[in-house]
């Protein structure tokens, strides 16, 4: 049952870091008490929740947040109190507090950003309690995603949810410390998440594309991560022409391991088969076999609106797709995207790639 936003700051006690308001889980209305009154009792949606800790993970929190998503709770997670007071999730919780008026982050001190989240365990208990599905979204490599998001990643997963992870490697300019702690978070959360989506940061930017902007490579890592985000997320509270059920859903997750998530968007007379045919051009799917897939969800998107997703665009995308996957579990969804107008996006989410990352990913 839902707890109102004043509850449930007694609950976390005075000095809860609660910035802004509390999500709370919906409830049933009461059956009529005459029998002559007919009543259907609807199933309610799944709750979901993401959670996004350290800097890299709020930014992609805030693009969710911008985008609109009913049906999806975001919470952010940091040690920088400064960095949360401009971040557009509903819930924000500093953890960390014996930093003096939490204006530090990590650092990039792994050990701090662990004993951050370890401090404020029970606040993190408090804002994922009743969760069925939650996704923790980091960037690796620094202080406060490296040591929290495992920690986040246990109470979740304790409190019986589902618990998938997104998170991002360094880049190479970045260093050896850096890439070496992004190791040790992924093995960390290996032991913690169902699922664990990688996005190699370096993959992203090849030798060939060498003079692109900082900036726009940082958009590049951040696009992939909330498209990663959404793939996991957006097909269980959005009806589309193909839907997913939350048992198939759980089933397809549970336990699955390190997985790959790729996208690509095309339009025009043949948008679906170029959609997909460039999607198998991804750079993160560069040099990945596929065939070691043990499952995979394909994500089809269309416009807001756009219901003239026909069987033969279906057909060209299973045709493109299955020839690389073979054996692996494929599920299909379609969701609506107002920004794709008449285009058409495909989203690949590969799972259970133990034979290509194994459990200390060589993308490090």
């Amino acid at each position: 049952m839902g707890i109102t936003r004043r509850e449930f700051v007694a609950q976390m006690g005075a000095g809860a870091a609660i910035i802004v308001g509390v999500p709370t889980l919906p409830t049933l209305p009461t059956p009529p008490t005459d029998r002559s009154q007919k009543w259907l009792i609807l199933p309610s949606q799944p709750c979901i929740r993401v959670i996004g800790v350290g800097g890299a993970g709020t930014l992609v929190l805030d693009r969710m947040a911008g985008i609109g998503h009913a049906g999806i709770d975001l919470i952010t997670v940091d040690t920088d109190a400064q960095n949360l007071r401009f971040r557009r999730a509903a819930v924000k919780l500093h953890i960390g507090e014996a930093v003096p008026r939490g204006l530090c982050g990590g650092g990039g001190r792994v050990e701090y950003g662990r004993g951050a989240a370890e401090e404020s365990r029970e606040r993190v208990h408090a804002v994922l309690e009743g969760a069925d599905v939650v996704v923790v979204v980091a960037g690796l490599g620094g202080g406060t995603g490296t040591g929290a998001a495992p920690v986040v990643a246990e109470v979740a997963r304790r409190l019986g949810a589902l618990t998938l992870g997104v998170v991002s490697l360094p880049f190479e300019f970045e260093g050896q410390r850096r890439r070496r702690q992004a190791a040790n978070g992924v093995r960390e959360l290996a032991d913690r998440l169902d699922t664990t989506v990688v996005v190699p940061s370096r993959a992203l930017v090849p030798p060939a594309d060498s003079n692109i902007l900082l900036s726009h490579a940082l958009e590049r890592v951040d696009e992939l991560m909330l498209q990663a985000t959404q793939s996991l997320t957006v097909p269980l509270v959005q009806p589309g022409l193909i839907n997913i059920g939350f048992s198939d859903y759980r089933e397809l997750f549970n336990q699955s391991g390190p997985a790959l998530v790729a996208a690509a968007v095309s339009d025009g007379e043949h948008r679906a088969r170029g959609a997909a045919q460039a999607l198998l051009e991804h750079p993160v799917l560069d040099g990945v076999d596929l065939r070691c897939a043990s499952a995979a969800l394909v994500t089809i998107a269309t416009g807001m609106g756009d219901d003239d997703l026909t069987i033969g665009e279906i057909d060209e995308i299973s045709t493109v797709l299955y020839d690389r996957l073979r054996e692996a579990m494929v599920v299909l969804t379609n969701v609506q995207d107002p920004t794709l107008g008449r285009g058409c996006r495909v989203t690949l989410t590969a799972l259970g790639l133990d034979k290509v990352l194994g459990p200390d990913p060589a993308l490090c």
